[in-house]
């Protein structure tokens, strides 16, 4: 597994990624929410975007889409975004890759789609 530190080397320009919240979420542990706290310290300054694709529906959904439209309002921030699907996921994040034409954008695009594919069927939802 590839560690925060060895992808801070590997792109020094920064990072940017896509989170995506099934329906199955649940509260995480102590543990894993101090992790994620450690990673969200540390990649502060090397994060370029965030596209988060929301697959849940009702109230849930509701509340995860208005808190983090309040966090960019109170940030300043355009650092996170909501996307409908993972294809408009993959639109909003392709061009933070950098050094890439128009045409290789669309094909980080297709890169990303089939990335997170595969960790689907990998990890499928419970």
């Amino acid at each position: 597994m590839t560690t925060r530190r060895e992808l801070y080397r590997a792109y020094p320009t920064g990072i940017a990624g896509i989170t995506i919240l099934r329906a199955s979420l649940t509260v995480g542990t102590t543990d894993t929410n101090a992790e994620a706290k450690i990673a969200m310290r540390e990649m502060r300054d090397k994060m370029l975007h965030v596209a988060i694709v929301i697959e849940s529906e009702g109230m849930l959904a509701s509340l995860l889409k208005a808190v983090i439209r309040t966090l960019n309002s109170v940030a300043r921030s355009s650092l996170l975004s909501l996307a409908a699907n993972l294809d408009e996921a993959a639109r909003v994040v392709a061009p933070y890759v950098k050094e890439r034409s128009p045409r290789q954008t669309e094909l980080v695009q297709a890169e990303l789609l089939e990335a997170l594919e595969m960790t689907r069927r990998v990890a499928p939802e419970p």
